[in-house]
């Protein structure tokens, strides 16, 4: 049976020294999945949200405080809550470590 929602992807590139990737437009849309590419050096990301492109980001955090993170593979898809990202305009996937080339992380997204 057909969901009537369409999943489609983003991505973002994260700098060769850097750890934030590139403003992701998420346009109604909603993150379910992340894709790590083979050679990540990280093996955790958090987020960072902003409410205009361009704008002021501030980091995730979960309702008890502590800042939103996942565990990520090199070259593995990781599930995400798209509830927990309902409210976000502007997202900035973040390295848990400096990568040593440029990044490009894909996310899943799915029509809300």
């Amino acid at each position: 049976m057909a969901s009537g929602y369409a999943v489609t992807t983003r991505d973002s590139t994260i700098s060769s020294g850097a750890t934030s990737s590139s403003e992701i437009d998420l346009n109604g849309f909603a993150p379910v999945g992340l894709r790590i590419p083979a050679a990540f050096t990280g093996t955790t990301v958090s987020f960072k949200n902003a409410l205009t492109t361009a704008g002021t980001s501030n980091a995730v955090y979960r309702a008890d405080g502590t800042l939103y993170t996942v565990t990520v593979a090199q070259g593995k898809d990781t599930i995400l809550n798209p509830l927990d990202f309902l409210w976000t305009k502007f997202l900035t996937v973040v390295s848990g470590s400096t990568e040593g080339a440029d990044r490009t992380v894909t996310l899943i997204v799915r029509d809300m």
